[in-house]
């Protein structure tokens, strides 16, 4: 059995479980470590930049429901969520939900 601690991602479980795990360029996604009074203030600001019904979708999503899951709670077609939480990437110059749920969830916290 290998190493947890020797894998490419790091040291697994992290010293700190309060730790977000992130690609190496956190800068570019803003993910930093989490309960920071900075990272949360970063996270709303980037949730005012949404329209309302962006941020519905987007706290939704933290939940882990897929695209059909959020069109059927939402009553829209999946393509209008798949749209949606493209756009709001793209807005946030995020890569992935995984992403754009983690600065949710920072944001709400």
């Amino acid at each position: 059995m290998r190493d947890a601690s020797s894998t490419p991602f790091g040291r697994w479980p992290p010293a700190n479980p309060r730790t977000v795990l992130a690609p190496q360029d956190s800068s570019r996604s803003g993910v930093q470590e989490s309960g920071t009074s900075e990272a949360r203030r970063d996270a709303r600001a980037k949730l005012d930049l949404l329209t309302e019904r962006e941020r519905e979708y987007a706290r939704a999503l933290v939940s882990g429901a897929s695209d059909a899951e959020l069109a059927a709670r939402f009553f829209v077609a999946e393509t209008t969520i798949k749209s949606a939480l493209a756009s709001i990437r793209a807005k946030w110059g995020l890569r992935t939900r995984t992403e754009l749920a983690v600065v949710v969830a920072r944001a709400e916290a």
